[in-house]
């Protein structure tokens, strides 16, 4: 319920509570969610996602891939640019 409704002291008391009866693995787990605890609490408090631009650096990733024999740098360049809907580039620009 803490992350549905986006209470970071509801989520830090639970993640911070002592369990004696846990698995050392989820020992380790609960260890490491108090390591990065600043940065939990910054993605409770804003909105902002770099998913985005992740999805862009995996498409040219995928482009670059399958256009191994591309001749030159311009036309893998306009290959991306076709591959996110802009217009074609003309040569030497």
């Amino acid at each position: 319920m803490a992350l549905k409704h986006k209470n970071f002291p509801a989520y830090q008391s639970l993640i911070q509570t002592k369990k004696p009866f846990v698995s050392s693995q989820l020992k380790r787990s609960l260890k490491t969610l108090n390591k990065h605890l600043p940065a939990i609490e910054n993605s409770f408090k804003y909105e902002d996602s770099n998913g985005h631009l992740g999805g862009i650096n995996n498409k040219i990733k995928v482009i670059k891939r399958i256009s191994f024999g591309y001749r030159n740098f311009s036309n893998f360049r306009n290959r991306i640019l076709l591959g996110f809907n802009h217009k074609r580039i003309a040569p030497n620009s």
